[in-house]
C-alpha cells in the first residue's frame, strides 16, 4: 500500500475522503464505525443519530467532565486522547520516530533558531486513531503568541508508515503551536497532518487551517496573545493523526509507566516538575 502511495496524489484523495465523510450520506456508516472501532458513543455530548455526517461525529465534544483534567499545577497533561508512540529525552536535536529511525527537531519546527530552546527537554509522541476522542486540548496554562503552518506531503501515520518512512513527521504537512507558560517555559504542540485527515483546526485563530494547500511556511505572531488554561480545547482533528509534545529542558520526571504503546487520555499527567519535597525523596 505504501508503494503505491508513492504515486498516487494523496492530497487529492485526501481532500475527496474529506467531502465524502462530511456528506449526509456517510452518517448511514456511522453505527458500523462505532462496532467497527469499538467507540464509546456514550461519552458524546450527543447520540450518534444526531450527527450530520461521520467527519461530524469524530469531532464530536464530550459530556461535561467524561475528561477530568489533572489540576496538579506542577502537571502537564496530555492534550489528546492516543496512544504512545515515543517519548524520551531530545538529544542532540535528535527525536525518535521509529526503532532505526530518527529526525530533527529542527526539520520538525521548520525552524533551526527554534528548536535550541527542546535541546536537553523531553517529548511525547501521540498516535490518534480512529476510536480516539480528536479534539486537541491545552497541556497547561499558557499564552499562544506564536503558530507556524508548514505545508508537506500527507502520508499516513500508522505505525507500518512510521516504521519505513524516514523522517516522516517532519515531511508531512503540520500545524505548531507554541504555548508559553509560567511554570515549564514553551512547550510546542506539533500537530501532524495524514492522509485521509481532513483538516486541523485551531480555536484561537479561525483563519488558521491546515488544508494541504502548497506554498512556504507561515509563522504568524499575535500582537494580543491568546490565554489558554490547562485542559480548554486548542483545535481539533477532522480523523485521527499525530500530536507531538515537545517541552524545554527543565526538572522534569516524565509520569511513571508512559512509554511506547501506553494509553493516555486528554487531561492526564504526562509530566511533572520535580520539587525540592520530591527530590530529597529520591
Amino acid at each position: 500500500m505504501l508503494n503505491l502511495l508513492r504515486v498516487l496524489p494523496k492530497a487529492t484523495m485526501t481532500r475527496m475522503a474529506g467531502r465524502l465523510t462530511a456528506s449526509p450520506f456517510s452518517r448511514r456508516f456511522l453505527p458500523w464505525f462505532c462496532r467497527h472501532y469499538n467507540i464509546d458513543w456514550q461519552e458524546a455530548s450527543l447520540p450518534p443519530e444526531q450527527y450530520p455526517s461521520i467527519q461530524a461525529f469524530f469531532c464530536r465534544e464530550l459530556k461535561p467532565g467524561a475528561r477530568p483534567i489533572d489540576e496538579d499545577r506542577s502537571s502537564v497533561v496530555s492534550p489528546v486522547d492516543a496512544t504512545v508512540a515515543q517519548c524520551g529525552p531530545i538529544q542532540d536535536g535528535l527525536l525518535l520516530q521509529a526503532k532505526g529511525q530518527t529526525y530533527t527537531v529542527a526539520d520538525l519546527l521548520a525552524d533551526r533558531q527554534e528548536a535550541k530552546r527542546y535541546e536537553g527537554g523531553w517529548y511525547v509522541t501521540l498516535y490518534l486513531g480512529p476510536r480516539d476522542y480528536h479534539r486537541i486540548h491545552s497541556p497547561a496554562d499558557g499564552t499562544v503568541r506564536n503558530t507556524t503552518y508548514v505545508p508537506g506531503s500527507l502520508w499516513p501515520v500508522n505505525r507500518e508508515a512510521v516504521g519505513r518512512i524516514p523522517r516522516l513527521f517532519a515531511r508531512n504537512e503540520r500545524l505548531i503551536t507554541y504555548l508559553d507558560t509560567p511554570e515549564f517555559g514553551r512547550l510546542a504542540i506539533v500537530k501532524v497532518g495524514a492522509c485521509m485527515v481532513g483538516g486541523i483546526h485551531v480555536t484561537y485563530d479561525a483563519a488558521l487551517r491546515a488544508t494541504h494547500k502548497r506554498g512556504p511556511v507561515e509563522h504568524r505572531c499575535y500582537p494580543h496573545p491568546h490565554a489558554m488554561q490547562k485542559g480548554e480545547q486548542l483545535g481539533r482533528f477532522e480523523f485521527g493523526s499525530t500530536v507531538i509534545l515537545l517541552a524545554e529542558p527543565g526538572p522534569w520526571t516524565l509520569q511513571p509507566g508512559l512509554a511506547a504503546d501506553a494509553a493516555v487520555r486528554m487531561g492526564e499527567p504526562l509530566a511533572r516538575l520535580r520539587t525540592t519535597t520530591s527530590d530529597s525523596a529520591d
